[in-house]
């Protein structure tokens, strides 16, 4: 069974599938504590202006060792400002915001929750192919990534040890599961 906060009737639009729809509001979700086994947000949590209240939510809903799965949400790069002044979606009243992996991070923490990260399937993919295109989500990073991606030991190191720094300094989107404590 699934149940969606009021934008999911697009799954059933385009996918055919058919969520329960819930008017309500992701800071105050209308929902009694411990009833999912898993929470999915796609491209949902820079909408709100309270990431940790929102993740918070999320905990109170899943049951004990559930899984909230985050992904596709914008990662605002340390390295560089991020300037959403002339975000078409802020003049039409859509609320919008980046946060650096860290808050990512922090708020799934604070809520009780385990956080891992994964690399976005299309980036290792563009990765795997030598695909230029990745370079807009790596930004000036792109050269140093693509050029270690090249070695077996290379690409161990990114997915192991080198995915937080790069979440950090690139505009990768991100993937986050975190299992709750």
């Amino acid at each position: 069974r699934f149940i969606g906060l009021e934008t999911a009737d697009i799954y059933l639009r385009h996918d055919g599938k058919y969520f329960e729809r819930v008017v309500g509001d992701m800071n105050d979700v209308p929902v009694r504590d411990h009833v999912f086994d898993t929470v999915f947000m796609n491209a949902t949590l820079h909408h709100s202006s309270d990431i940790r209240e929102v993740m918070k939510q999320v905990s109170r809903v899943l049951i004990p060792r559930g899984t909230a799965v985050v992904v596709s949400e914008p990662v605002r790069s340390m390295l560089w400002p991020h300037d959403l002044s002339a975000c078409p979606e802020i003049a039409c009243g859509i609320n919008e915001h980046t946060y650096t992996v860290f808050e990512y991070l922090w708020a799934a923490i604070s809520a009780g929750l385990s956080p891992r990260l994964y690399f976005p399937h299309s980036v290792l993919r563009q990765l795997d192919d030598g695909n230029p295109v990745v370079a807009q989500e790596f930004g000036r990073g792109y050269t140093y990534i693509a050029r270690l991606w090249r070695s077996r030991l290379g690409r161990g190191l990114a997915q192991r040890l080198l995915l937080l720094p790069i979440y950090a300094i690139s505009n990768m989107p991100l993937v986050m599961i975190a299992e709750k404590i």
